[in-house]
C-alpha cells in the first residue's frame, strides 16, 4: 500500500505541474501576441536612422518567448504526459496486484 501511495502523490504532483505548464503557455502566447502588437508598431511608427527606435528589442524578445513556447510545447509537456502515463500503468498494475492478494 505504501508504494500506492507514493505513486498516487507521484501522479497528483505531475498532473498539477502539467496545469502549471499549461498556464505557462497561455500567458507566454499571450505575451507574445501583445509584444508582437507593440513590435509592429513601433516597426511602423517610431524610427531612427530607419531603424526600428528599440533597436530591435522587442523582435528579439518575441524570438525568445517562441523559442521557449516551442520547447515547452514539443519537449517539457510531451515528457510530462508520458510520466503521467507511466504513472498511470503503474498505479493500474499495483491496484491489480493489492485486489489479487485480498482474494
Amino acid at each position: 500500500m505504501a508504494n500506492l501511495n507514493y505513486l498516487y502523490r507521484s501522479l497528483q504532483k505531475y498532473q498539477a505541474f502539467r496545469r502549471d505548464i499549461d498556464n505557462w503557455v497561455s500567458e507566454l502566447q499571450q505575451a507574445t501576441a501583445s509584444l508582437d502588437l507593440a513590435k509592429n508598431y513601433i516597426g511602423d511608427i517610431y524610427q531612427y536612422d530607419n531603424a526600428s527606435a528599440d533597436n530591435y528589442e522587442i523582435r528579439t524578445l518575441v524570438s525568445n518567448l517562441d523559442n521557449i513556447l516551442i520547447s515547452l510545447e514539443s519537449n517539457i509537456m510531451p515528457s510530462i504526459d508520458a510520466k503521467i502515463r507511466r504513472l498511470e500503468r503503474q498505479i493500474a498494475d499495483e491496484e491489480a496486484k493489492e485486489a489479487l492478494n485480498l482474494l
